[in-house]
């Protein structure tokens, strides 16, 4: 990376959460450079673009799960008390509570949601259903985010494109016109 692009990237804070470590972050975005060998200032912005595109992408996709995960106590309440009413609210919330710590429970819930032919996956599909508006949200955040990345990566490889034809017109014409190496039958120089 070149002294110039320091200067300017010092400007912009890194899009590294308390969680993250920037250290990959950096590694991440080392890698992209390496990979996608930018050839001027522009390209290298378009590269920091698509690394954060991508490593919030990566964090979205991470955090789903745990969404769904937050959400089994209360999940494994709603299912005791209104979905099979086997429980009274406040003994569906300790059973909910000592679910997390204790085989023994695990297993009397499992013996109990096997009496109405279910089993864990109906804790966790009724998790997913009390999260599904923000897992919906996440999901239009993640595409937008994926469109803002294929965007930077498209600019690099449209100026590439662009500035290959510009040379290619360029050579050809001085080829047509003498001034530039000759052309084999092929049309190659």
């Amino acid at each position: 990376m070149n002294e110039e692009f320091e200067k300017l990237f010092v400007l912009r804070s890194p899009p590294v959460l308390l969680t993250e470590s920037q250290k990959d972050y950096d590694d991440f975005v080392a890698h992209l450079m390496e990979e996608l060998d930018p050839k001027d200032i522009f390209d290298e912005l378009n590269i920091r673009d698509a690394a954060e595109g991508a490593w919030h992408i990566r964090r979205v996709r991470c955090s789903r799960p745990s969404i769904i995960n937050m959400s089994f106590r209360k999940a494994i309440v709603q299912l005791l008390v209104w979905e099979l009413r086997t429980h009274q609210e406040i003994e569906a919330q300790i059973l909910a509570d000592r679910w997390f710590t204790s085989e023994k429970v695990k297993a009397e819930l499992a013996a109990l949601l096997k009496k109405y032919s279910l089993n864990e996956l109906a804790i966790e599909a009724l998790a997913i259903k009390l999260n599904g508006a923000d897992l919906e949200r996440l999901g239009r955040e993640m595409a937008m985010w994926e469109d803002r990345r294929d965007k930077a990566i498209n600019k690099i490889f449209k100026r590439r494109a662009d500035d290959l034809a510009y040379r290619v017109r360029a050579a050809t014409q001085r080829a047509i016109d003498g001034d530039g190496g000759s052309l084999d039958q092929r049309g190659t120089a």
